[in-house]
């Protein structure tokens, strides 16, 4: 039996791009769901691929279905799998261009030996290519925490476009799509960075993982880690190094950054033939925060991107205020109340990242940001109570928990970015905000009702772009299904009507 979270047997309603039958343009971006929601449905971005049940050794078939919104409505992926079910919910590791990078499991008692990566790529109608689902070979060794290496966050992918043929004219077969065998038009690298368990006497700290997509094959690398006089002194520390983001710069040398939110970020030219990570640490703190750090992931309050066609790297921080209160005397439970929260923003240039990091936005207050909000927008179940009056507590943008601050891809060159508020850290129903951060207002609100306990629950991402809303492409594969079980991740025993949403 799968085990999942409940929400992932739930998706949202299909967003309007999908019921107008795709007739309208696709956004140049999105925010979509990390976690694949678990049903069967197919629109003309769905892909299959053949793959082998890791329990028992039976051959099955996995699906893969975009819904795209335009934000801050959240977009998502759904996953099928027939002939057999997933172990747990496939999650979306990075995109780039029309490809997307999955991790995927297969098969009940399974581990992350169990798991593989996927190749999504979008196709394109226009030129007659299918959407692809490929899976790719295991890397041999693999990392010694294998876990990071599937967990989402350590791997990106890398474009290099495939030399056209003379001319520079692509030719496809009579009688419209290629054959899914045929190799789509696109060459890409998938990279990842590892802390090595005992670095070595030559300084080399890290471990280089590397996927060629032309070789069809894993390298692995030892890279030094080089350092400045000011850097040497003090600041970056080894052993708490972590990869949460890889971002792609591109370039002839193949540029990438391996993000350490609370450090600093690495960068690498990955297709050099000895590459060498430089350091750039992050700004400093907007203030210090221990409770934000210790209890939740560093994704919760910062984030980077990529913008301006790769000119330029954007970092965003956010600082939630938390006072942690003892209810019921000495053995009472701790809960925290949240006093606002500030924001900022900077950016740094690829060309010249020595020069370090430069202010975008002034810090914005959530009692600003709120100002500029509908109160009515704001009052989500559950309400907190006035023990006198019993009547609730109102709800505003500085009490609530905020977090998620991810920048916006849908205004390029423009300081905004995407914040999730709800009621506490606890609850699932949601609001999406985007606030502009150049005038300290809230552009827009969005209901999102991931049904998850996550911090990283959703992302951006410029693959929308690439794909069609319209219906399937061939007829849907038809299969019995076999029931799920759930993950019941409620710790705070309340169930979430989800009434604004449709079983598809």
């Amino acid at each position: 039996m799968g085990k999942f979270k409940r929400g992932s047997l739930n998706p949202p309603a299909q967003p309007p791009a999908v019921v107008d039958g795709g007739n309208n343009p696709p956004p140049a971006s999105c925010l979509i769901d990390r976690v694949a929601y678990i049903t069967d449905v197919t629109n003309a971005s769905t892909a299959t691929c053949n793959a082998t049940d890791n329990y028992n050794g039976r051959a099955v078939t996995i699906q893969v279905t975009f819904v795209v919104a335009d934000p801050p409505q959240v977009s998502y992926l759904c996953a099928h799998c027939i002939g057999s079910q997933f172990d747990y919910e496939p999650v979306l590791v990075a995109t780039e261009g029309r490809l997307a990078l999955l991790a995927i499991e297969v098969g009940q008692f399974s581990s992350d030996r169990g798991r593989d990566h996927y190749i999504y790529h979008a196709g394109d109608a226009s030129r007659g290519i299918r959407p692809l689902l490929r899976r790719l070979p295991k890397p041999d060794p693999v990392p010694h925490h294998l876990h990071r290496f599937y967990d989402g966050f350590h791997l990106g992918l890398l474009l290099r476009p495939r030399p056209q043929p003379q001319g520079g004219i692509f030719l496809r077969p009579h009688g419209g799509y290629r054959a899914e065998e045929e190799e789509e038009d696109v060459s890409y690298v998938v990279a990842g960075l590892f802390r090595k368990q005992e670095p070595s006497a030559t300084d080399h700290l890290f471990d280089l993982y590397l996927y060629n997509s032309d070789s069809k094959k894993w390298s692995i690398q030892e890279l030094p880690l080089l350092l400045d006089q000011q850097q040497q002194g003090g600041g970056f520390e080894y052993q708490k190094y972590a990869t949460h983001k890889a971002i792609s710069i591109g370039g002839e040398h193949g540029s990438m950054c391996f993000v350490d939110l609370w450090q600093g970020i690495f960068q690498c030219n990955v297709l050099d033939s000895t590459p060498v990570l430089h350091y750039y640490p992050m700004p400093p703190p907007l203030e210090p925060n221990p409770v934000t750090r210790v209890q939740t992931s560093p994704q919760a309050s910062r984030n980077v991107a990529v913008i301006d066609r790769g000119r330029r790297i954007k970092y965003v921080q956010l600082h939630l205020q938390v006072t942690m209160h003892r209810h019921g005397g000495v053995w009472g439970r701790v809960v925290p109340s949240y006093d606002g929260w500030k924001a900022a923003t900077w950016s740094m240039d690829t060309a010249h990242p020595s020069a370090g990091w430069r202010q975008d936005s002034e810090v914005v207050h959530a009692s600003e940001a709120g100002s500029t909000i509908d109160p009515v927008l704001l009052q989500l179940p559950p309400h907190e109570f006035n023990d006198d009056q019993g009547l609730p507590l109102p709800q505003t943008f500085e009490n609530h928990y905020t977090s998620l601050p991810v920048i916006s891809l849908h205004d390029d060159g423009k300081d905004v970015v995407y914040f999730m508020t709800k009621v506490n850290y606890y609850h699932k129903a949601a609001l999406v905000i985007a606030v502009d951060m150049s005038n300290k207002t809230a552009r827009q609100g969005m209901q999102f009702l991931p049904g998850k306990l996550t911090e990283s629950a959703f992302v951006h991402s410029r693959i929308s772009k690439f794909l069609s809303m319209a219906p399937a492409l061939a007829p849907r594969l038809n299969c019995k299904r076999k029931p799920e079980t759930t993950l019941d991740d409620d710790t705070n025993g309340m169930d979430v009507p989800m009434n604004d949403t449709v079983m598809m």
